[in-house]
This record gives C-alpha cells, structure tokens and sequence, in this order.
C-alpha cells in the first residue's frame, strides 16, 4: 500500500484527480491497533484488485491536512475515489467482507479483476 506523505501527496492528487484513476484511501494511526488491523485487510485486498485500484495509506499525524481536506474524524476511516468523487465506505474496525462489498459495489469493475489501470481511459501508469 503506498504510504502518503508531504513528498507523494502531489502525484497522489495527479493520479485520482487529474487521470482519474480509481483509489481507496485509508486514514489512520501508527499507534492505533484498530488502523493496523484495518491496514492488514486492505494490503490483502490490494493484492487481489492491484491491477485496477490504488491503494493509499495516509497517517492522520504526519499528514494532518490532507486529514482536514477529507473531513475525517475518526480512525481509521476508509475512503474511495472514483471518478473524481470522493466516497465513503467505512471507520472503525470493518469487517473484510463489508469492505470488500462496499469496493466492489463502488468499482464494478473489480468483480472480474479485469481491467487494468492502463486501459481505464485516460489513467497513466
């Protein structure tokens, strides 16, 4: 899961903004146990839809304005971005299947694991 930080936040805004590639985006701590059981489940996930979603991790310390700039508030929070919109899909601890629904819903096309980055229109990889 790439890590977001004061040095990647650009070309993070570049790739779900500007190219409009898909992403989800957890926000959480170093320090909370809940995060880091959440960060687990994601890490799985991303090994499965690595070829269609980005995955981002952001620590809510090191990055506290990217933190307000979402409006989050609890941790951890996941987020998505699709289209250059931004949904919510679950705080606190989540369970896998939930996560996994919630992604799938959002990104249908997640369900075949079928269409790489590089062919969902203008994304650049």
């Amino acid at each position: 899961m790439n890590k977001i930080d004061k040095h990647s936040q650009l070309p993070f805004f570049k790739r779900t903004w500007e190219q409009g590639a898909p992403a989800v985006l957890l926000f959480g701590t170093s320090w909370s146990g809940t995060s880091n059981m959440v960060c687990r489940i994601l890490r799985a996930m991303e090994q499965k839809y690595y070829k269609t979603v980005l995955f981002y991790y952001v620590d809510m310390e090191e990055m506290p304005s990217l933190t307000n700039h979402f409006g989050i508030q609890t941790i951890p929070t996941i987020l998505s971005i699709k289209n250059r919109k931004v949904y919510p899909i679950a705080q606190g601890l989540t369970p896998a299947q939930q996560i996994e629904r919630e992604l799938i819903n959002l990104f249908s096309f997640i369900k075949n694991n079928n269409t790489p980055l590089s062919q969902q229109g203008n994304v650049r990889v």
